[in-house]
C-alpha cells in the first residue's frame, strides 16, 4: 500500500469527532483527508463559533461524550478530496480512525 502522510494527528482516543479538527488531516497520492465546515454552537446562552469553540471545550478538558452538552448549530464534518477526478467523498464513517481507514481503502483500490 502507498505511504499515508498524516498531517494532524489523533489527539486521543477519546476526541474521534471531526469538531477536534480542522484543514488537511492526511493525504496520499491520490487523495486527501480534510475537516472541512464551519463549527457553531450555544452553550449556556453564549456562541461559540470554530477556533472559539474548540478552545472553549478544549479548556474545559471535554471529549467526545462532552459533545452533547452545547445546542449545536453548525458542525464540520470529515472529507476526502480525490486529487485526480477533482471531486470529494463525504466520509461514510464520521471519527477520525475510520475516516483514515477509509482514505487507506481508496488509496489501495486506485493503486490496486
Amino acid at each position: 500500500m502507498d505511504k499515508i502522510t498524516i498531517l494532524q494527528e489523533k489527539l486521543s482516543d477519546k476526541h474521534q469527532d471531526s469538531f477536534w479538527y480542522e484543514g488537511l488531516i492526511a493525504k496520499t497520492e491520490n487523495y486527501e483527508l480534510r475537516a472541512v465546515g464551519d463549527v457553531e454552537f450555544l452553550f449556556n446562552g453564549e456562541k461559540y463559533k470554530d477556533y472559539h469553540a474548540f478552545e472553549f471545550a478544549d479548556d474545559r478538558g471535554w471529549n467526545d461524550t462532552d459533545l452533547n452538552k452545547p445546542e449545536w448549530l453548525a458542525n464540520n464534518w470529515f472529507q476526502i478530496f480525490d486529487l485526480n477526478l477533482k471531486e470529494t467523498i463525504i466520509c461514510d464513517e464520521q471519527s477520525f480512525d475510520n475516516a483514515i481507514k477509509e482514505l487507506e481503502k481508496l488509496e489501495e483500490q486506485t493503486n490496486g
